[in-house]
């Protein structure tokens, strides 16, 4: 299952994936200072401040010792599957394990509300194969015959996904961003330049990093590690699972 952290962003709507900050409904977590005329007031935080201020033994609550609730709820996500099709190694091994991942998320988006995407690379680019949906039907229909084999254009496969997170989230901002990256880490075709592979790797990277999605890198690297996933990983400071550690339905 895909947990990812607490998301700092406040939304709002009904989900079950992805715990988001939340006003007026939700789970009280913490307690802050007001921003402008907020009205869900933390009495045991006003209290404190008050306490901490008084003389004299006369608790007296001024205006500067209102706190407000900080609440968390948890709300549907948009995940963008990012799938190497190349010819690299276990390259239909990674694709069906992919697929696997997207039936099995799109059985439980009816109860967590979700919705999936689903980006291959291969080649010269990467297309996207399943535009962002909730439907079993549609994806069982797009998914089922997908060719693999050529080049490895990664960095088209990372940005072609975060285009796509971008434009769900601009239409549905209540949705909490989360891109699955399916590779063993190599790429050997650029974006523009041949040589700037790795720079513009690292540029994407920041780039998924800044707009708030949450990186999920499944590795079919092996011992070898000799791909980008490290990298992926450090900047964008997600999570990584071994291709070797999933089972059928896992």
């Amino acid at each position: 299952d895909i947990n990812p952290p607490r998301d700092r962003k406040l939304r709002r709507g009904h989900g079950r994936r992805a715990k988001s900050i939340s006003t007026g409904s939700g789970k009280y977590i913490k307690p802050r200072m007001p921003r402008g005329d907020e009205r869900d007031i933390a009495i045991d935080a006003t209290l404190r401040a008050a306490a901490l201020r008084s003389r004299n033994g006369r608790l007296e609550v001024e205006r500067e010792d209102l706190r407000v609730k900080v609440r968390e709820r948890r709300v549907a996500a948009a995940v963008a599957f990012v799938v190497d099709a190349s010819g690299s190694m276990g390259a239909q091994r990674r694709m069906e394990i992919a697929k696997g991942a997207v039936m099995e998320l799109l059985k439980e988006s009816y109860q967590k509300r979700d919705k999936v995407a689903f980006v291959a690379f291969r080649g010269e680019g990467a297309e996207v194969v399943l535009p962002f949906t909730s439907s079993p039907r549609l994806a069982a229909e797009r998914l089922r015959e997908l060719p693999t084999g050529g080049r490895t254009p990664l960095a088209a496969g990372l940005e072609k996904g975060l285009k796509l997170l971008k434009r769900e989230i601009k239409r549905n901002p209540n949705e909490y961003p989360i891109m699955v990256l399916v590779s063993d880490g190599r790429a050997n075709v650029p974006l523009k330049l041949k040589g700037e592979i790795r720079r513009e790797i690292e540029a994407l990277a920041e780039r998924i990093k800044r707009e708030g999605i949450h990186m999920v890198i499944i590795d079919g690297g092996g011992f070898l590690n000799v791909g980008y996933n490290d990298l992926i990983e450090r900047i964008t400071g997600g999570e990584r699972i071994s291709l070797d550690e999933l089972r059928p339905g896992a």
